[in-house]
């Protein structure tokens, strides 16, 4: 779905510290077949790639809890084919957020892949991936809040929907209403890729 230029750029990119602690960058991928347009509607991004990811090298692996839970909800809710990346495509350390200056960098990278795969609506999914278009705003206010949002760098325009991590369901405690937060956020994806 992108280009081989554009997958090379982002396997060898060195444009923060991030790459030299990762196994490889972690290059998006299209879950689901194309139908009819040829290009997927809706886009996924998620922070940055996790443990399992990082060894696997696939965005959200489906072994990893996760990207586990994110494909499975994505799949109730409807949306059956998106394009799934990360706006940092390296394992921080740890798997600690990403810094400012780690985003900055793999912005160029993450608007290339936007411009590519070209959807009409973006769910950004956790704080970190929001921070970019949504500031310093709390997930609890801006989960499944959708705005045109021009991106810094181009004259691209997408919607982006800001969704719940789905690593905050283990983080609270494997509370069921986190799930049901997480596909409130899908729902207006799905939502706002079929106006």
């Amino acid at each position: 779905m992108i280009s081989a230029v554009l997958r090379e750029e982002i396997l060898t990119c060195h444009s923060c510290k991030l790459r030299d602690g990762c196994r490889s960058p972690v290059v998006g991928e299209l879950v689901g077949e194309l139908v009819g347009v040829g290009v997927p509607t809706i886009m996924l991004v998620g922070e940055a790639p996790g443990e399992v990811e990082d060894r696997k090298g696939r965005p959200f692996h489906p072994t990893a809890p996760a990207g586990s839970i994110l494909r499975a909800l994505a799949a109730q809710v409807g949306i059956d084919c998106y394009w799934l990346t990360n706006a940092n495509k390296c394992r921080p350390p740890g798997n600690r957020t990403p810094h400012p200056a780690e985003r900055d960098a793999c912005y160029p990278l993450l608007l290339k892949e936007i411009v590519e795969i070209n959807p009409r609506v973006i769910g950004v999914v956790g704080l970190s991936a929001a921070a970019r278009w949504f500031g310093n705003r709390t997930m609890a206010v801006i989960n499944g809040d959708a705005r045109a949002v021009r991106m810094r760098g181009s004259d691209v325009v997408r919607v982006i929907v800001p969704i719940q991590h789905p690593a905050s369901y283990f983080h609270q405690g494997r509370d069921t209403r986190v799930l049901e937060i997480i596909k409130v956020g899908l729902e207006r994806v799905l939502l706002e890729a079929s106006r």
